[in-house]
């Protein structure tokens, strides 16, 4: 076996038969007794190369002398797969060739195509599809036009990055929602500019998923098209639909990967005027608050609710009474309340309820609702 550094075959790399060995290991605890994996259940692509066991006296007797170094300790149920490359070299050219080197280890991601599911996309959505995963893990096959994947270890979605922009996607998708239920009539969508505020480097946040569920969020309600992050860009383009994003930089901790995204809809009339910003769009922020998404911004008035449910907005005269008057009519037709929040201009000046609701009130409500003569204007949209 070569030295890696020597090794002309794959130029140093360290990846080839000449001086490298790779080590499978697959074991299942389905017992209910605990399962000792050891070094002894590596099985070599070289019978010459195997582990050396250093724990054990060669000329014992006792057999659970020879069990090998435990790797893990495996409990009924759970299960071990994992491939090691055990390469040549010596200390000097890496501590992680001298006696007390620590092993390194990355997950080895087991992709399947769902090839069925894959025949019904076109060519142009297979090209999507393979465009959205943030890193080159799939490409087409210019021969057969299949997706194969090319490099698995290039994987990147795990469940450490999902869970931390889960509720961000909820978050978007339900900006997209809330943005293109305030246009009039409900169509005519063609320009709308995402701003996610992030202290994070550009590079350190990739926002395709974001832009696929404020896109899902956009044309689900208005359509019958369901979109998802495989064909939301290539739907977007069939529709006419034009996305732009930029990136708002803060100085501030990185922790979370957002502070807040603001959705625009701009060259559009609006259901509820006041949803309309200085710049003359149709304006939604929103940020994540402890795990729950919540509204924070509807056109140039500040707003605090959940977006859990559903949301009535009001544009009032400030004034005392209008939240127990709102409150009261929702009570008496049973509509429950999840959350209430005012933003206004300026004292005895004009302001926007924003109320959370868990049911759909009926249309006798939202008409005494309007009829509060300080309610200017009211709209209820649909979570």
């Amino acid at each position: 076996m070569r030295f890696s550094r020597d090794c002309d075959s794959c130029d140093g790399d360290g990846q080839c038969e000449f001086c490298s060995v790779e080590f499978h290991l697959r074991a299942k605890c389905i017992g209910d007794h605990t399962l000792d994996v050891t070094s002894k259940d590596l099985i070599s692509s070289d019978h010459t190369v195997v582990p050396v066991d250093y724990s054990s006296d060669s000329f014992s007797n006792d057999p659970s002398d020879h069990r090998g170094i435990i790797i893990v300790k495996l409990r009924k149920g759970q299960e071990l797969r994992l491939r090691a490359i055990a390469r040549k070299g010596i200390g000097k050219d890496h501590a992680k060739w001298s006696p007390a080197a620590t092993v390194t280890f990355m997950y080895e991601p087991d992709i399947h195509i769902n090839e069925e599911l894959m025949e019904t996309l076109t060519l142009e959505e297979k090209v999507s599809w393979v465009e959205s995963s943030p890193t080159k893990v799939f490409d087409i096959d210019p021969n057969t036009e299949q997706v194969v994947v090319v490099d698995p270890e290039a994987y990147t979605y795990d469940d450490e990055v999902l869970s931390e922009l889960k509720p961000f996607v909820v978050l978007a998708d339900k900006l997209g929602r809330l943005a293109v239920q305030l246009v009039a009539g409900g169509s005519g969508v063609k320009t709308v500019r995402v701003s996610y505020a992030s202290a994070r480097a550009p590079d350190d946040l990739d926002t395709r998923l974001l832009r696929a569920m404020i896109t899902k969020g956009l044309i689900e309600p208005i359509s019958s098209v369901f979109v998802n992050l495989v064909n939301a860009d290539f739907t977007a383009k069939q529709r006419g639909l034009r996305i732009t994003e930029e990136r708002v930089i803060l100085d501030c901790s990185p922790e979370s990967p957002l502070e807040y995204i603001q959705v625009q809809i701009a060259n559009v009339e609006s259901r509820f005027a006041s949803a309309i910003s200085d710049s003359g769009e149709i304006t939604v922020e929103g940020r994540v608050k402890d795990g729950i998404p919540h509204l924070t911004r509807v056109g140039g008035f500040e707003v605090d609710v959940s977006l859990e449910g559903s949301i009535i907005l009001c544009r009032q005269v400030d004034q005392p009474g209008m939240i127990g008057k709102v409150g009261s009519i929702l009570g008496e037709e049973n509509v429950n309340v999840s959350f209430m929040s005012v933003g206004r201009i300026a004292p005895r000046k004009q302001a926007v309820m924003a109320i959370g609701v868990d049911d759909q009130p009926s249309r006798e409500t939202l008409k005494k609702i309007g009829d509060i003569p300080a309610v200017e204007e009211f709209v209820f949209l649909k979570l």
